[in-house]
């Protein structure tokens, strides 16, 4: 049989470059471009051996059997016609569902937030127990050093991104749901568009069709209604931190006896029927233990034994870009964060505040795109009461090609705080820094993953006390 040749356009960007490496171990010749070649993830695929050319010119690919390209390529780009003509186009979340998750057994993870937190957590788990998985996440395993795992194993584990209907591919047996908020207002024009996009996913359920839901959330509540004459044949089980109650699923698991502390969560997990187990997660944060909560009914319903599920949760550190510390100098702590959402910011800074009660936290929010902060922008008041300072950066313009008028400025008087400010420039942000930290202070960034302030944290923290 001939090797299928694949080109991956937008090779550079972290979910698109783990797919990459899965391909070429999965036996496919492959290749890739990107407009900038200068980022961490090309420079991996360039040391495994895969060609990568910079820009995005029909040439690479005149001799490949399948175009991969990233969506945002499709937002952003208009492909040369006579490559949509005489190629086969597709996402790469289209070829991983058609292509690598062939032939195995899919469990996605979903959601607004936490949903690389817990495919993290799945994974471990399942490859602690010998179950070998596949895994596709968005994020860096820190136990790893990569975002993907190649395993002989029938289980793929995936975290499924809503963005671009990009989860629609796929056709899991379990589902995890964390929970529903409007995340991109680029792509989903109403709530009405997200949440139908959410139930094509549940649909798309094969085999167990098994939907592990946290009732705790709002949106995934109404997602609840929404399907509830669709649902026959789907095992729905909840879990909950509110003790809440649903008619509509099979099986509740409540977390109990929640304990927080600076060196982490503990708290007790059991169901109406005979389960019954404490267990305890080096991480602060109550949505900490949502995101256990469906990992752990997760491992429960593929016998993994309870011990297992609760040692690895015991010795899980979190993963990149989560409340990353990315430097210590001279007391002060630094942080670097994926948090872009207001309530994605305002539960990191409540974490924050557990694992260091007594620090003056200086929070650093990046606003990540145009259209985002135009939607979240009333979301923005209360988002900082745990930070002692805040200072908001200049807005990553991410996919958006127009600005609506906003500036940083705009985010920062939406902010209730007494001590917030919003300095023009990266470098008057290094300085403020730089000048006004002091020992025993913590200072976090957070923005979404193609946000400059990541890379001003870490110059922050390399030069502070220099």
């Amino acid at each position: 049989m001939k090797e299928k040749r694949v080109h991956f356009m937008g090779i550079g960007g972290r979910g698109i470059s783990g797919v990459v490496m899965m391909a070429k171990a999965n036996g496919y010749s492959v290749s890739g471009c990107d407009r900038d070649t200068n980022t961490p993830y090309i420079q991996e695929l360039r040391n495994s051996g895969i060609p990568v050319e910079t820009g995005h010119h029909r040439d690479h690919v005149k001799d490949v059997d399948l175009l991969v390209v990233s969506p945002a390529i499709l937002v952003l780009e208009t492909l040369p016609e006579e490559v949509q003509k005489a190629k086969k186009v597709v996402t790469w979340q289209e070829f991983l569902a058609e292509y690598i998750q062939k032939d195995k057994t899919v469990i996605c993870i979903a959601g607004t937030h936490g949903k690389s937190t817990t495919t993290a957590m799945a994974a471990l788990v399942f490859e602690n127990a010998g179950r070998d998985p596949s895994v596709m996440i968005g994020a860096t395993i820190d136990a790893w050093h990569e975002n993907y795992r190649v395993g002989k194993g029938d289980i793929h584990i995936t975290e499924s991104d809503e963005f671009y209907d990009n989860f629609q591919y796929y056709h899991p047996e379990t589902i995890i749901l964390n929970n529903i908020e409007l995340d991109h207002p680029d792509f989903f024009t109403s709530e009405k568009q997200l949440f139908e996009s959410f139930q094509k996913h549940v649909a798309n359920l094969t085999g167990k069709k098994q939907l592990i839901i946290n009732l705790d959330d709002p949106g995934n509540r109404h997602l609840l209604k929404l399907i509830k004459k669709n649902s026959e044949g789907i095992n729905i089980i909840g879990y909950t931190r509110e003790n809440r109650q649903d008619p509509s699923v099979h099986v509740i698991f409540h977390a109990e006896d929640i304990t927080t502390s600076p060196s982490g969560t503990a708290f007790t997990v059991t169901n109406q029927k005979s389960f019954h187990h404490t267990f305890i997660v080096p991480l602060p944060g109550l949505f900490t233990v949502s995101n256990a909560l469906g990992v752990i009914i997760l491992a429960h319903l593929y016998g993994i034994k309870t011990e297992e599920t609760e040692h690895v949760l015991a010795t899980f550190t979190g993963i990149g870009m989560r409340l990353e510390k990315v430097g210590e100098s001279g007391g002060v702590i630094f942080y670097d964060d994926y948090a872009h959402h207001p309530t994605a910011v305002r539960e990191t800074l409540k974490a924050l505040r557990q694992r260091h009660p007594d620090s003056r936290i200086i929070a650093i929010i990046q606003p990540d795109s145009f259209s985002r902060t135009k939607a979240f922008l009333p979301l923005y008041k209360d988002v900082a009461s745990d930070a002692d300072e805040v200072i908001i950066a200049p807005i990553s313009p991410g996919r958006d090609q127009e600005t609506f008028g906003l500036t940083n400025q705009d985010v920062a008087q939406s902010i209730d705080h007494p001590n917030v400010s919003a300095p023009p420039t990266f470098d008057a942000i290094i300085q403020w820094v730089t000048k006004n930290a002091k020992e025993d202070d913590v200072v976090i960034a957070m923005c979404g993953g193609g946000g400059e302030i990541h890379h001003t944290i870490r110059t922050i923290a390399k030069e502070y006390g220099n």
